[in-house]
């Protein structure tokens, strides 16, 4: 089966992208011809990482197109479209999506352009009634030898604190920002050297937390305040990190690659990836979980190394088991061959 995902490669470096490739590579791995493909490349073909990106001629003689975004180019030339629908369902951005109707009014009014749609697990409930139930939940990948236990920890230097909490989740709305920041201020209280880390915002004039980082600052509590980092470096800081905390609920990238790294992570989601989860709306317990997450990271005693895992080992092993590309790779071809299907009996 060929596979051609589309998605503009202007996108390079944020999460849909790296989520795009990851499905791709997994596809790949159990031989199906998978590639990325961008709607404005007319010629030539490229190569990032291992996966194949290639131009728009090869996408035309594609079986099913997998339309991550820019999809719409694609719907003359009489090939089903699959839609991953990987956005955060609360996120400002999907709801508006530069559109007076927003992306939920084309979903709801326009899903019979698409011949299906898959989703992580976690916002199955949240899409699947805008698209009238035609939509496969699929594991979320994350690249198990990008993101690793081994490999170099970030030196904070003179930023490093006694304690190192990081932030990076760039795609947090506005109040899981100010729940973060005033979880590590209450934090701050029990752990005075702790130092909170950000990275992922554009830190200028149009900063709307700026006030934020500047009482941080006075506090002696910020670390760095860094913008966009490259997924080397931001794998270096997470293991380095002592927590990283979010508010996410699911299977967002943070999480995924956190976990890979062998990081402690706070989550504001169900059990099940973390044992470290609280409500970020309450504020009590969401520090509670940020001490048990830094006070249980440290090895066990030398005599039950041997015996039992480190808390590191156990981070990882949770992405594994969650965020698995070989599973990854099976449900999205499962999903295209349920969707190729349909788009058959709908045409006949």
């Amino acid at each position: 089966m060929r596979l051609a995902h589309t998605i503009n490669l202007v996108w390079r470096e944020c999460g849909a992208y790296e989520s795009a490739r990851e499905i791709v590579a997994a596809e790949r791995s159990l031989g199906a011809d998978a590639a990325l493909v961008d709607p404005f490349l007319r010629d030539g073909a490229d190569d990032d990482r291992g996966v194949p990106v290639r131009d728009i001629a090869w996408a035309k003689r594609a079986d099913i197109i997998v339309g991550h975004n820019e999809e719409g180019r694609c719907r003359d030339w009489g090939i089903p479209v699959l839609k991953p629908l990987q956005g955060e369902p609360a996120s400002d951005f999907v709801q508006s999506n530069g559109t007076p109707r927003g992306f939920y009014g084309h979903l709801i009014t326009g899903h019979h352009l698409y011949a299906g749609f898959v989703t992580w697990p976690r916002r199955l409930p949240y899409w699947s009634p805008l698209v009238n139930g035609r939509i496969r939940a699929v594991t979320p990948p994350v690249d198990l030898d990008a993101w690793t236990l081994d490999g170099p920890a970030h030196d904070w230097g003179d930023n490093a604190g006694e304690i190192n909490v990081v932030l990076a989740d760039r795609v947090q709305p506005p109040k899981g920002v100010l729940h973060a920041v005033h979880a590590f201020l209450l934090f701050q209280e029990e752990f005075p050297g702790a130092k909170l880390h950000v990275y992922g915002w554009p830190h200028d004039e149009n900063d709307p937390y700026a006030p934020l980082w500047g009482l941080l600052r006075q506090r002696g509590a910020l670390g760095d305040l860094g913008g966009w980092v490259s997924q080397t470096t931001l794998a270096s800081i997470y293991r380095a990190a002592d927590v990283v905390i979010t508010e996410a609920r699911d299977e967002r990238r943070i999480v995924r690659e956190t976990l890979a790294c062998g990081c402690q992570l706070v989550m504001g989601g169900p059990m099940g990836f973390t044992s470290y989860v609280a409500d970020p709306d309450d504020l009590p317990a969401y520090v509670r979980a940020m001490t048990m997450a830094v006070k249980q990271r440290g090895q066990y005693p030398p005599v039950l190394r041997s015996i039992y895992p480190s808390q590191a080992e156990l981070n990882r092993q949770s992405a594994e088991k969650h965020f698995n590309p070989a599973d990854t790779g099976r449900d999205m071809l499962e999903a295209a061959e349920a969707a190729l299907s349909k788009a058959e009996v709908s045409v006949a």
